[in-house]
């Protein structure tokens, strides 16, 4: 969605109702298909305006957010919500305390030093909304962009170049999930190295709930992280840090994890998230698809096999 960022940061400071917060100058950070970020000239606060979720569930993120920082979890606090109106579009937006954090290329493979606080980190999360008061309502759902893309695919409606083994990928996929019935609990849903701030090694805030799902189970985030842990976008599984992931896991929440559910959790995980790059940019090929996430999901797959 095209906007103007100039005009964007002009509205903000214009809404600054809130004595809890004052700009008078924001600076674009990040710029998305699905949100804007900012940051205030004095790296005081961060303002994430929405472009695509509706202000009913952005309202329902910002109560999650609030809930996880009276519980003691490391996250940056959300302090103000409110809306945009823009060329008679409504933008929700969030206020969020800066977090101090260190520079670190998050692209790069990660120590294993740092998995038991990742782990640590999750665990808590799962914890504590496994008591938040329901119904947790989002517009996403665990598999809406894979029933989107199956659609799509099934209806012709796709470039994709190997449209039977895709279809068939994402039929599993809707299979493998459906046999999950209830809410175990609300799931970050999006649980990568680059939604984690560190400082001194440790985890200082999990960031960018806007993914976050009531789930029937919480080891799609487990099976993500480990995954995004494990495997970076190019490179070789590394099959040593994915098990000392889950075993991270395992020791912060006192439960075992049975060691064949988790890779299929890894699968749908990755199908997932590469269902959703492909319905960003419906026009390229699934050569170009198979770079990353699909690629992934079929390396599981053929270990699986």
């Amino acid at each position: 969605m095209n906007i103007d960022s100039n005009l964007v940061i002009q509205s903000l400071i214009s809404a600054r109702h809130s004595s809890q917060w004052k700009v008078d100058r924001l600076v674009p950070m990040v710029s998305g298909r699905d949100n804007l970020v900012y940051i205030d000239s004095t790296r005081s606060y961060i303002v994430k305006v929405y472009l695509v979720k509706s202000l009913q569930d952005v309202q329902q993120e910002y109560k999650l957010i609030r809930y996880l920082c009276s519980q003691g979890f490391p996250t940056s606090t959300a302090i103000d919500s409110g809306r945009l109106t823009i060329n008679g579009h409504i933008y929700p937006f969030l206020v969020f305390k800066y977090v101090v954090h260190d520079e670190i290329d998050l692209r790069k493979a990660q120590p294993l030093t740092r998995i038991g606080s990742v782990a640590d980190a999750l665990a808590k999360l799962h914890e504590l909304t496994s008591n938040y008061p329901r119904p947790y309502s989002q517009s996403r759902t665990l598999h809406s962009d894979i029933d989107k893309l199956l659609t799509r695919v099934s209806t012709g409606k796709s470039t994709a170049i190997n449209r039977a083994e895709l279809v068939q990928d994402l039929e599993w996929a809707l299979k493998f999930v459906g046999q999950f019935k209830g809410e175990d609990c609300i799931i970050h849903n999006d649980f990568r190295a680059n939604n984690l701030l560190f400082h001194k090694g440790e985890v200082a805030a999990v960031i960018d709930f806007e993914w976050a799902i009531a789930s029937p189970s919480r080891l799609k985030d487990v099976g993500h992280a480990a995954l995004e842990w494990s495997f970076l976008d190019g490179a070789h599984m590394d099959w040593t840090k994915y098990k000392s992931f889950i075993q991270a896991y395992e020791k912060a929440s006192h439960a075992k994890i049975n060691s064949q559910l988790i890779i299929q959790w890894s699968m749908f995980a990755a199908l997932a998230d590469a269902a959703y790059y492909f319905l960003c940019y419906p026009s390229r090929t699934t050569e170009q698809f198979n770079s990353f996430m699909y690629d992934k999901f079929k390396i599981l797959k053929n270990n699986v096999a």
